[in-house]
């Protein structure tokens, strides 16, 4: 890997982005973007730039910073959002990314994009990176057409797919949103009929610092260990954290339907990034236990 390697992250204040700066910090010099949350931590510069908004300032920040790696972790978090509001769905998640891959081809950086398990559908048990994409709700057809876009600016591009991120951090929606209702003695509703696999985001993390450190190019199934419902996953961090499991109701997609249509499983295969990588996805009880040990430092 090059010396004094310089870093661009798209999206320094969310889950990715603050994780990524965390662990590559010391292995290059960061330069980040933030919209509302503002980021102010040692030896990291940042940018401020809402996207779609903010779209022509980035060939003028790219072009200034000249980094040797971009990645790009924006993207609408509200699946349903997307089903509704497909022109800001296909501005923020193709047009946008359009111009990154476009300015990080012309100045030879390495995208690195992080995409979505839901660019699938729900034709198989578990999807590897060689079968085709073929989403079923508007949020996943958008990251699908930026992920082609990604691939054919540059072969030295990556594609990384996680799913359902989570950790301790603020962000964390899923495990956040359970740990507090069940401290507060609140039901939690869960799908039992969506299977996906959950990624700490401590291993995505090792992932993209391996992909980086190899130069690996392609495409890479970023999750963790585990295909689970949210049920599953919810009785998982009830027993870790010894909170009441009698809280947390099975529901279905029939019983409490959603705008958006989720695939009923589209967990990913991730022996080629374990085997490629050299990283270990932890299972949903091995991440919810590092979490767990992490809130007690």
């Amino acid at each position: 890997m090059k010396k004094n390697m310089r870093i661009f992250v798209f999206g320094g204040s969310g889950l990715v982005g603050s994780s990524l700066i965390e662990g590559l910090k010391d292995i290059s010099k960061i330069t980040c973007t933030y919209n509302t949350n503002r980021i102010e931590l040692p030896n990291i510069k940042a940018v401020k730039m809402q996207l779609p908004q903010d779209k022509q300032k980035i060939e003028e920040v790219l072009l200034q910073e000249k980094p040797d790696v971009i990645i790009h972790t924006i993207a609408f978090s509200n699946v349903d959002y997307c089903e509704t509001n497909k022109k800001e769905a296909d501005e923020l998640h193709v047009e946008c990314t359009k111009e990154i891959a476009r300015i990080s081809s012309k100045i030879n950086s390495k995208l690195i994009y992080v995409s979505t398990d839901w660019v699938f559908d729900d034709s198989k048990r578990k999807f590897s990176e060689e079968d085709n994409p073929n989403p079923i709700n508007y949020y996943g057809k958008t990251r699908k057409n930026a992920e082609k876009i990604v691939l054919r600016y540059s072969n030295k591009n990556v594609i990384i797919r996680p799913a359902v991120i989570y950790g301790l951090h603020p962000n964390s929606k899923f495990t956040n949103f359970v740990l507090k209702n069940l401290q507060e003695k609140k039901q939690v509703f869960a799908y039992t009929d969506q299977f996906q696999t959950p990624t700490l985001v401590d291993d995505l993390v090792n992932a993209v610092k391996k992909i980086i450190q190899l130069d690996k190019n392609g495409i890479f199934h970023t999750v963790g260990s585990s295909c689970s419902n949210r049920y599953e996953f919810a009785k998982i961090i009830a027993k870790q954290f010894s909170l009441d499991e009698n809280l947390i109701i099975q529901s279905t997609t029939d019983e409490k339907p959603q705008v958006a249509k989720r695939p009923k499983i589209s967990c990913l295969d991730n022996s080629k990034s374990v085997s490629l990588l050299d990283v270990k996805f932890a299972t949903i009880q091995e991440g919810i236990k590092k979490i767990f040990e992490k809130s007690k430092l």
